[in-house]
């Protein structure tokens, strides 16, 4: 998707925490609003200081020295990432390599 976003002044409000996974239409249309009025402020009014976005992987580390753990980097952060409550660990996001097979994180 965030290659469709990449054109002059196009933006992109990412939603799929608040929808449903049996529904691709959020209920919470207030908070869509909210967010799509974000990349606005910051896209079209130059409000810099304005939170428009959320994580976007940036880098990709295979740590040593067993090669079985991956650092993985994001920008837009806006303070870091952080776990819901009640959660123990980052969830909602899976990673692939070259071959495009995806793998869940598991720690």
């Amino acid at each position: 998707m965030a290659h469709r976003a990449q054109g002059p002044n196009t933006g992109l409000a990412i939603t799929i925490d608040i929808g449903d996974a049996d529904n691709i239409h959020p209920r919470n249309k207030q908070e869509v609003g909210r967010r799509l009025s974000l990349v606005a402020r910051n896209l079209v009014h130059g409000e810099k200081d304005v939170v428009s976005s959320g994580p976007e992987f940036s880098a990709m580390k295979i740590e040593p020295p067993a090669g079985n753990r991956i650092r993985l980097s994001f920008k837009h952060v806006h303070g870091g990432l952080m776990v819901k409550p009640g959660d123990r660990k980052l969830t909602g996001f899976a990673i692939a390599g070259p071959d495009r097979k995806f793998v869940w994180p598991t720690r």
